[in-house]
């Protein structure tokens, strides 16, 4: 088996746990290849090991024929300090996305939107800001898994009408809502889809189709982060 060497790749570590006394398993979110997982021999003992934190960016080198792979260095590109309800919403989007992505599924885009997920919680001033961040990124990683909702048509392929309802279906999408069941305005979908969201239902209704769409494929385990998900 050949040995793969990467050499400086943009990456944000998604979670860490330790390994032996001095070393740590980091599982990492990676612009060009994905969701890896690393060894870091003796980082906690090493100068600089603490750059190797949540939502720092940083250039990592590594090495491997197996699966866990051996980093080789890291450099420290930008620091980011999430505080208050942007940590919770930070801790939130890292643990779906460790358990929504496979391992070594390279899917760029998804790194383009957690970057542009914490780059906005650097900014936010209020929770509806925050919501509306968490919801944009959500719907791009149900894309990056291959499930991304379809808000603008029906399971028809026919285009929505802003003045019926609609309810969601994880195996069709969109079908016309019937009685006693959890029904969408056409004209909020619509709005979702076009990630206009201004209004709370629209941010409500966002929230509700998110969570029940990525809800199969995070497991039946509780998430450990608490905060805005919930």
């Amino acid at each position: 088996m050949k040995v793969e060497r990467v050499d400086d790749e943009p990456a944000y570590v998604l979670h860490a746990w330790p390994y032996r006394e001095t070393s740590s398993i980091l599982d990492v979110l990676s612009e060009l290849h994905g969701r890896v997982r690393v060894v870091a021999r003796g980082v906690k003992r090493a100068k600089g090991g603490h750059a190797l934190r949540p939502f720092n960016r940083l250039a990592l080198s590594w090495s491997g024929r197996e699966e866990l792979k051996s980093m080789q260095r890291h450099e420290l590109l930008q620091h980011r300090w999430l505080q208050g309800d942007a940590l919770l919403a930070g801790l939130y989007a890292n643990e779906i996305t460790l358990r929504a992505l496979r391992r070594y599924k390279a899917e760029e885009s998804l790194f383009e939107a957690y970057e542009r997920l914490l780059d906005g919680l650097l900014e936010v001033r209020s929770v509806s800001q925050i919501e509306v961040l968490l919801r944009c990124y959500e719907l791009a990683l149900l894309a990056a898994i291959g499930f991304g909702l379809n808000l603008d048509v029906d399971c028809e392929g026919d285009e929505l009408d802003a003045g019926m309802v609609y309810q969601f279906d994880a195996s069709l999408g969109l079908v016309p809502a019937g009685a006693d069941c959890a029904a969408h305005s056409g004209r909020v979908l619509l709005a979702i889809a076009a990630r206009r969201f201004d209004e709370l239902e629209v941010r409500r209704t966002a929230k509700r189709l998110t969570r029940a769409a990525i809800a199969p494929h995070i497991g039946p385990a509780p998430l450990m982060s608490r905060g805005l998900h919930e």
